[in-house]
């Protein structure tokens, strides 16, 4: 074992590194130009970084290590601290799938440790596999991913989260990044020795590696570039060598945001550090785990600019199934910033959860919610008070713990008292509404 990897080496880079605790701070993307390749496209290539994690996700989420990557397609690979405390690698040829592999050994809280995973050709065919290194050691080999190149994605590379299809940063990592490389090479086995085996020979002089960033915290505005230490393989200095800054400082300093549930009650709970020119808090819901956020409410900041504040709100009433809810932070100048998410799941004991109809009495849209504890189809059908099926509004699967939103267009139909009915495999419900003219 390389000595680099040894416990007792402490933090890997004296200067410090990229602070993603507390959650305020800011997310780095690489700046994509022409003259930044970061592998895609070829046949092999390692990407790998230091963490030092300060918060296990709750379960069914993940923090995103790095990825290049925008999730439900285009995906080009992602690095992810689970639930477990294990770290999961994933690449994809194609851009929607990908091929996952999942550390026997944990990174543990408040430790450094160092994760690598590499995309590889094999050395006697065409095929392609990938490999999970932690600390240095080829902990998992991944089955066979195709024989064609790496995925090229148009995602920026990120560290600290990864962009989703509309260009938000999502997933942030908790705790500390440093000494990201990007190689065209696969490194299962590492050329050099000792504490320098994470860095260039020299400057400017290591062909196969395409970036190189040794980070610290250092923000001295809202656009500020970050960098200690960066190395572009030959190309020089100039605006491509840094890493920008895309999730904006804000005059805020968040220090926590968490949530609870109590029965059919949930509750989050955040406090600031300091909120110098703040505005507010908007929150936002998201109903499952995919899906876009909804505004609900907004929270004006505390006024208290150097003593900051403690905010919570209160979630009546929740749907079984997965909530998830963040803050988009607000400046007086506009400037926006999103939190962490956090995510409740509220367990379905009974067969189903069938809201209630809104609004009602409707003139154009019946609204409402379906929450299952099973995956099934189901069949919604409207009724009149004469037992005559007047439409068919859905026919299909609802997932698992779901929270399935529909709207049913009613304009067409005269005034009067009115039954949706639902059948599932494993239940079946009724709600009334009424339509007017």
């Amino acid at each position: 074992m390389n000595a680099m990897y040894m416990a007792d080496t402490g933090t890997p880079s004296p200067a410090g590194a990229l602070n993603y605790s507390p959650v305020s701070t800011a997310i780095l993307a690489i700046q994509d130009s022409p003259n930044l390749d970061l592998g895609q496209g070829t046949t092999s290539y390692s990407v790998e970084a230091w963490i030092y994690p300060t918060q296990t996700p709750i379960a069914g989420t993940v923090y995103t290590i790095f990825a290049q990557s925008k999730r439900s397609a285009d995906r080009g690979f992602e690095m992810v601290y689970r639930s477990d405390n294990k770290v999961e690698w994933r690449v994809s040829i194609n851009g929607t799938t990908v091929t996952a592999l999942v550390s026997t050994s944990t990174a543990a809280l408040n430790k450094w440790s160092h994760v690598r995973g590499i995309f590889r050709k094999s050395t006697s065919n065409n095929n392609r596999f990938s490999y999970l290194l932690m600390n240095g050691i080829n902990e998992v080999t991944g089955p066979f991913v195709g024989t064609t190149a790496a995925f090229n994605s148009t995602a920026n590379f990120t560290v600290g989260g990864y962009f989703d299809a509309s260009g938000v940063l999502q997933e942030y990592f908790r705790g500390k990044v440093d000494e990201i490389r990007v190689s065209g090479i696969d490194r299962i086995a590492s050329t050099s020795v000792g504490a320098t085996a994470m860095r260039p020979f020299s400057l400017n002089t290591d062909v196969n590696t395409k970036g190189f960033w040794k980070l610290d915290n250092t923000e001295v505005s809202k656009t500020s570039m970050v960098t200690k230490y960066f190395d572009h393989s030959g190309l020089g200095t100039g605006v491509n060598n840094f890493l920008l800054v895309t999730g904006s400082a804000l005059a805020v300093d968040l220090a926590s945001f968490t949530a609870d549930l109590s029965g059919d009650t949930g509750k989050l709970y955040w406090e600031t550090q300091s909120e110098s020119d703040f505005e507010g808090f908007e929150i936002e819901h998201r109903l499952g785990k995919f899906g876009d956020f909804t505004p609900i409410a907004f929270i004006k900041g505390s006024g208290k600019p150097e003593a900051g504040g403690e905010y919570q709100y209160t979630l009546p009433q929740l749907m079984p199934g997965w909530h998830s809810f963040r803050l988009k932070m607000r400046d007086l100048d506009g400037t926006e910033k999103y939190s962490p998410e956090v995510v409740l799941l509220k367990e379905n004991p009974e067969d189903f959860a069938l809201s209630s109809v809104y609004p009602n009495p409707t003139q154009n849209v019946a609204n409402f919610m379906l929450s299952a504890p099973r995956t099934q189809e189901v069949t919604v059908d409207i009724y009149n008070l004469l037992g005559q099926k007047v439409q068919t509004a859905y026919e299909g699967r609802i997932l698992e713990n779901q929270i399935q939103n529909f709207s049913i267009p009613v304009q067409q139909l005269p005034s009067g008292l009115y039954l949706v009915y639902i059948k599932g495999q494993y239940f079946e419900s009724k709600a009334k509404f009424t339509v007017v003219k």
